[in-house]
């Protein structure tokens, strides 16, 4: 049983395509922040045309995995994402 796969884990694998990093502003900070998130699959097209543009409400297409501030995510979390959802 150990070397099955629960169902929310291959989902979860299936929707790797669909893990964005975006790099930014924190709101209330100003701070330089990222964000790792993934998209819901329906609203990628109006997420890919907004993410052009500049300020949105992640939340709104899909569900934050990691963030934090900074220009960019360490090595480790960025491997700890591909482990979980590649």
């Amino acid at each position: 049983m150990n070397n099955l796969i629960s169902f929310t884990e291959k989902l979860a694998q299936s929707r790797s395509h669909l893990i964005y990093t975006l790099r930014g502003k924190d709101k209330l900070t100003g701070l330089d922040a990222w964000w790792i998130i993934q998209i819901d699959s329906q609203k990628e097209p109006i997420f890919l045309k907004l993410s052009k543009k500049g300020h949105f409400n992640i939340e709104k297409y899909g569900k934050t995995l990691e963030s934090g501030f900074g220009e960019r995510p360490t090595p480790k979390i960025l491997a700890q994402i591909k482990a979980k959802y590649s």
